[in-house]
């Protein structure tokens, strides 16, 4: 599956929402549907402050003149930049949520971009072995080697001595990021 940030480059910062998204199924009535399905939501974004969570699945999005789109109607890039923007305006689009009968629930979501810089790292410590430290990655930008350098200082000041990097459903990113880190 291709990942996509909703950004355009990868200098750390965009304007959008503040979510990534894989392309995604769902079935409905019997019919299979694509949609974006979130897969994370940045800390201090429109999309957190919305009330978009991890697992939404965008259904829809509305054009400019008000119109609604499936994201199957659209193509997966398509849809994508209806929901990306620039700062100061308002992306609308329908989510479908997990519902507690096992049938999907739609949400309708207005939320106003703006800039946001992203979170490519996040660390915390082991609940089973706080020696451990667990360190995500999301995407390489070129914030991706100050913040990893911060939270590998903030979990080896807590007692970590063992690391476990999780870069689950990154997509990789900038080489010069990608070769800091490592480094």
């Amino acid at each position: 599956e291709e990942l996509k940030a909703m950004t355009s480059d990868n200098q750390g910062e965009l304007e959008g929402i503040g979510v990534s998204v894989v392309n995604d199924v769902v079935e409905l009535n019997g019919q299979k549907y694509s949609v974006l399905t979130i897969i994370s939501v940045f800390n201090d974004s429109p999309a957190l402050g919305g009330g978009l969570r991890i697992g939404d699945r965008v259904y829809a999005v509305f054009d400019e003149e008000g119109n609604s789109h499936t994201v199957e109607e659209l193509g997966y890039d398509k849809a994508i930049t209806y929901v990306r923007g620039v700062a100061g305006t308002k992306a609308h689009f329908t989510v479908l949520r997990d519902g507690t009968d096992g049938q999907y629930v739609a949400h309708e979501f207005e939320i106003e971009r703006k800039k946001i810089t992203t979170e490519s790292v996040s660390g915390r410590v082991s609940e089973q072995d706080p020696t451990i430290g667990i360190v995500k990655i999301s995407q390489f930008d070129l914030t991706t080697p100050p913040q990893f350098k911060q939270t590998m200082d903030e979990l080896i000041g807590k007692g970590c001595q063992k690391f476990v990097f999780d870069v689950r459903y990154n997509p990789g990113g900038q080489q010069s990021s990608i070769c800091a880190v490592l480094s």
